[in-house]
């Protein structure tokens, strides 16, 4: 209870003059949903002087007429997590006793015949404490100090809200918006009132930390971390962008009305929260306060359910198997949202949840309150019963209880949705059919296992993975490095720098340079040394090594910058305009893919935030749904590439004899664009683990125009993220100069493949290269790709559920020309919740090389693409995300293999919320089981699927997976034999 307040002191001396109404009426109305006890509303009596107390009340009376002291007193004890951990059990001890005066202790009843038991087992306890410890465990402890930083020093303007119990700031932590829960306690005050008011506080605190700590769902309100060494407990949450569900449904702050579709899929994901609280584990968990303010919404309107003081382990709901019921000491929660019966018996089921639910689904098809005085009746519950069912159908119901402010009219869907919320809410506020709504027909009901695939909504600072981030220091390139003599303008011509002139002097300055060539993929042919003059122009290659002297001193470095292999402006073909499928519009479209090593969505949002801000602030789709097809990048590009996998096509493994260079036998895609006029860049900026070249043969000849490996090979042991960025810049400028299309494939793995946080010290330099590349009008006519590959496979990190399923979900995000509205429309679509694969961007890039022949509106259908050139492709497991993609795919009908099935992900399904449910809308007639375990000597850890079809266990070796570093344990047979390496460790290793 929040304490007695001055206002309700007022409100009652006002109450006892009036005339209007009943009083009785009235005071219920005013303080009935605030938990008062009897003892409470003797206290605003006595204090407006309405109440002369009998003599056996008179120990009421002396603690009424207390008066606060004025000094300082500390708000709370000192407490930390041994103490938290001490404090459950001691809870746990006490939890069969009723004791006068406590707070938040229940009792099962007992027969007068009977003693309440004043203990429990010590195994019991143990349990207790051991699920409690296990879900603290994996939840991060924050420094006080940290949260006064990520606050503002608690700065009044970043106060989102207030309550009875704290105080709710938004902060920035760890590059990510939080809300911070500050539970503050009375500061003055004396006596067993303000004793049980701290108490109270505090033990709602720690009921919701141990709460948010134990569980997890997609749902519930993530906990990311907790401060118990300050003067009060903090608890850092989730940050919900959008309020609560109360704010949104009254529109405070003029936000527009949630429309009808919006609202059932909020009643989806809440009735999925509750549904996981009242099946999980052996004991379900009654929320105790579902209420419309206590619903959040993300960016995304996903809700999730917050406030978990007032949960409790609960009981089921049938009593024949002998066990008592749980009772309540007395009733928490708020009234207009507590079912009749449980203001009587106070018995704790999972239906007073379902009642409160209930009510929320009629708040959302009304738009009204749940109470309201000058309604009759006054309950929403009351008042639906009375107009249901009426005379004239669901046109009649929706006049009459619909919310006005959002127009169903002759629309069948909202008329349906509108519907089933009133359906649903009457079924779960009705005595005899609440039972039957607990075993998950809410679910079903709210239609939410109509998607076929499941998307898992992870959170940035997941409580299993936020600690193992750390921050790197911004790049700095010039420490281990000399000054620059020379640099290269944006004509390619070489040029002194200031340092130069202003230190050395020019006159002094004698240089030469020399260009190099590819060979083969590690090998460089080296032109003899020429000198130059200032202002010479690079016309002879892209590379370039620049040596110059001054007397004893020395200066050399090497240089990359495009050098067009076309000079000529592109000719317009004359037979264009005879298509007749020709838009208007339809000149070639550029291609731009610039793709990251390792990095999930999630890992990219936590390494890259200024990069992720300038993509959701350029109109760049973030795909949530990109789903990899195999393990490792080669899997990754593969079917990016040629729309196959590389077991369809043919062997290039380098440890075979018999094996081919990639390019003579894969039907890249980049060869069709370069023989439709494009100019062509592919670059890897880690030789040592590239995507051809580490495993596989590697390329006979370049593969395209401009072929950057072999010059990384050479400086790889350089700082060149800046290098990388230049020469993606100067390729971009020098050919739309001449107008001539570019298709251009860059992957960057230097600093993100053996580090999960190394790579932001790239964002700064990922940031400008973006401003600069859409300076140049790089946005305008493109297909612009910002991805990576897949999701760190060898971390730490991995070992989560919440790292297993990162993996799988590499970031991906798209910017098309929003001048193709139907494209960009069929985009946006599918890139929320829709499984988009690599074969799905192959078919988008074999679009985009048709696409002067197909213009905007060809893109109106769903079609799956095919290839060109000689092969066939693999039928109905690529569509273009140019197209629509249907929303009900499966994982079968795109052939991923289960290892890849993340996307039927649906919640979880163990107590402490580690092991993701799997299941989709598909009757299947086996079971797959993934397993993970460790060998010696080496400590090798593997992930392997196993199929059970009821007669036999079958294993499918290629899906197996090695999922922590090698390490040099294997050096002995690797360049033989690279497969062997996943299962060996050579004997000078033991």
């Amino acid at each position: 209870m929040p304490g007695i307040q001055d206002i309700d002191t007022e409100a009652c001396k006002k109450l006892a003059v009036t005339s209007d109404g009943h009083p009785t009426e009235t005071l219920l109305r005013i303080w009935g949903s605030k938990g008062y006890r009897i003892l409470d509303l003797y206290k605003i009596f006595f204090r407006a002087k309405l109440i002369r107390f009998e003599p056996k009340f008179h120990k009421f009376a002396q603690v009424c007429d207390e008066e606060p002291q004025q000094q300082q007193q500390a708000p709370f004890p000192s407490i930390g997590r041994n103490n938290l951990i001490n404090n459950n059990l001691n809870e746990s001890k006490k939890a069969s006793v009723v004791k006068q005066g406590s707070f938040g202790v229940y009792s099962r009843k007992v027969s007068s015949a009977e003693s309440a038991p004043q203990s429990l087992p010590e195994q019991q306890h143990s349990s207790a404490s051991n699920a409690i410890l296990t879900g603290l465990q994996s939840t991060l402890t924050v420094p006080y100090s940290d949260i006064i930083i990520a606050t503002q020093n608690w700065a009044s303007e970043q106060i989102l809200g207030k309550g009875g119990y704290g105080v709710v700031y938004k902060g920035n932590w760890k590059h990510t918006e939080v809300a911070v829960k500050r539970i503050q306690g009375k500061k003055n005050g004396r006596g067993e009132e303000y004793e049980q008011h701290q108490k109270e506080r505090l033990r709602q605190s720690l009921q919701e930390l141990r709460t948010l700590a134990k569980f997890r769902h997609d749902n519930i309100l993530s906990l990311y971390g907790y401060s118990l060494d300050g003067p009060e407990p903090c608890l850092i949450y989730q940050f919900m962008s959008n309020g609560s569900l109360e704010d949104r449904l009254l529109c405070r702050n003029s936000t527009p009305p949630l429309d009808w579709p919006l609202r059932l899929s909020i009643s989806k994901g809440v009735s999925c929260g509750l549904h996981f609280l009242h099946t999980t584990g052996t004991m379900p968990i009654i929320h105790g306060d579902v209420k419309s303010a206590n619903i959040l919404l993300d960016k995304h309107y996903e809700p999730k359910l917050g406030d978990f003081g007032l949960s409790r382990d609960g009981q089921l709901e049938n009593f024949e198997d002998g066990k008592k019921p749980m009772i309540a000491s007395h009733i928490k929660g708020t009234l207009a949202y507590l079912p009749p019966e449980f203001t009587t018996s106070q018995i704790l089921t999972t239906k007073l949840d379902v009642y409160s639910f209930g009510v929320v689904l009629l708040e959302m098809a009304s738009g009204q309150r749940a109470f309201l005085s000058n309604r009759e009746p006054q309950g929403l519950v009351e008042y639906t019963n009375k107009y249901y069912r009426l005379d004239g159908g669901v046109n009649k119901m929706a006049e009459i209880l619909s919310d006005k402010r959002i127009v169903i009219g002759d629309n069948q869907q909202y008329k349906q949705i509108f519907e089933l919320l009133i359906m649903l809410g009457i079924a779960c506020t009705k005595v005899r059919e609440r039972f039957k709504w607990k075993k998950g027909e809410i679910v079903k009901n709210t239609g939410e296992e109509q998607q076929a695939c499941k998307i898992p909504k992870l959170e940035v600072n997941g409580s299993e993975v936020i600690k193992f981030y750390k921050k790197y220091p911004p790049l700095d390139c010039t420490k281990r490095k000399p000054k620059p003599w020379v640099y290269i303008d944006e004509e390619r011509r070489v040029q002194p720098t200031e340092y130069a002139k202003s230190q050395i002097g020019l006159h002094n300055i004698n240089c030469n340079w020399a260009f190099y060539s590819r060979k083969t993929d590690s090998e460089l042919v080296w032109t003899e040394e020429e000198n130059i003059s200032f202002g010479a122009k690079i016309e002879k290659g892209d590379y370039v090594k620049i040596s110059c002297m001054a007397g004893s001193r020395q200066w050399s470095n090497p240089f990359m910058v495009v050098v067009p292999k076309n000079k000529e402006k592109r000719k317009k073909d004359p037979n264009e305009a005879k298509n007749p499928l020709q838009n208007s519009s339809s000149e070639p479209i550029n291609v731009y893919i610039l793709s990251f090593d390792s990095l999930s969505q999630m890992s990219f949002r936590r390494n890259l935030p200024k990069t992720v801000k300038f993509l959701e602030e350029n109109d760049f789709a973030v795909f949530n749904g990109y789903n990899i097809v195999g393990d490792g990048t080669p899997q990754a590009f593969i079917p990016i590439l040629t729309g196959f996998t590389e077991e369809e096509l043919p062997l290039t493994r380098k440890r075979y004899s018999s094996a081919h260079y990639v390019d003579e036998v894969y039907p890249f895609v980049w060869n069709n664009f370069s023989d439709a006029g494009y100019a062509t860049m592919y670059g890897e900026d880690g030789h040592s683990f590239g995507t051809f070249t580490y495993r596989l043969k590697g390329f006979r000849n370049s593969p395209t125009h401009h072929y950057p490996i072999t010059f990384f090979h050479y400086a790889e042991t350089l700082d060149n993220s800046r290098v990388w960025f230049r020469y993606i810049e100067s390729f971009w400028n020098e050919y739309s100069k001449l107008q001539i299309p570019r298709f251009l494939l860059m992957h960057h793995s230097y600093l993100s493949h053996d580090d999960i946080n190394k790579v932001q010290q790239a964002d700064d330099d990922l940031f400008v290269h973006l401003q600069k590349m859409e300076k140049m009008g790089a946005f305008d006519n493109s297909l612009f790709i910002v991805m990576a590959d897949h999701g760190n496979r060898f971390a730490k990190l991995r070992e989560t559920h919440q790292g297993q399923l990162e993996e799988r979900l590499p970031f991906f995000s798209v910017h098309f020309p929003q001048k193709y509205k139907q494209v960009w429309s069929n985009i946006k679509i599918n890139s929320v919740d829709r499984l988009v694969t690599p074969f799905d961007f192959h078919a988008t890039l074999m679009d985009i090389f048709r696409w002067p022949k197909l213009g905007n509106d060809y893109f109106s259908n769903k079609l799956v693409t095919s290839t060109s050139k000689d092969l066939q492709f693999p039928m109905n497991r690529a569509i273009s995300f140019l197209r629509e993609i249907p929303l009900e795919r499966t994982c079968e009908q795109v052939k991923l293999v289960p290892n890849e099935k993340l996307l039927k992900y649906n919640g979880v399904v163990d107590f402490d919320g580690f092991k993701p449910q799997l299941k989709g809308n598909v009757k299947t007639k086996f079971a797959t089981y993934q397993i993970v375990f460790i060998t010696t000597p080496g400590a090798a850890k593997y992930e392997v699927t196993l199929f059970y079809d009821g007669n036999q266990i079958k294993v499918d070796l290629s899906a197996i997976s090695h999922i922590n570093k090698y390490g040099d344990t294997p050096h002995c047979i690797i360049e033989k034999n690279y497969f062997m390496a996943t299962w060996c460790v050579c004997y000078d290793r033991i």
